[in-house]
């Protein structure tokens, strides 16, 4: 078994070790919304703060390198996030809920990852100014949970 554990903005991950009672944690401090970010030269510091669709579309729909190279790295961290989500167990009310599945294909491919998300923004511009993070979980849902 996996368990998230969820507490403010510390996030603690401890993982059941070959069924033993010996638990591995990470523990990370997230950084407040402005910092460590990319540098203020690179975009307006609004922009580079902006964890919503609208950046990201934005971002994923750029024919500059930087844009679509920022775009893979969001799209792989989150595809490899929402792998180790899969049969992860995440604490609400001190209880252990099972977190639903994202239904993702064994060997799924990033382009695969980039053409759903970007077609999932262009085609809910209502949904845009949420958290891409979400945004791309509803989008990998909607393409592979059938």
């Amino acid at each position: 078994h996996h368990f998230l554990i969820l507490k403010g903005m510390d996030v603690l991950v401890a993982a059941d070790i070959a069924g033993n009672d010996a638990k591995s944690r990470l523990e990370t401090k997230l950084p407040a919304r402005g910092h460590g970010a990319a540098p203020s030269s690179w975009a307006r510091d609004d922009d580079v703060n902006d964890l919503s669709g609208n950046y990201w579309h934005s971002q994923c729909s750029s024919t500059e390198t930087w844009g679509i190279t920022l775009c893979l790295g969001f799209i792989k961290g989150m595809m490899e996030g929402l792998l180790i989500m899969e049969g992860t167990y995440i604490k609400i009310d001190d209880e252990y809920v099972k977190a639903a599945s994202f239904c993702i294909p064994k060997d799924v491919k990033l382009g695969q990852f980039l053409d759903i998300f970007k077609k999932f923004l262009q085609d809910h511009p209502e949904k845009r100014h949420d958290r891409a993070s979400v945004l791309f979980a509803e989008a990998t849902r909607e393409a592979f949970c059938k």
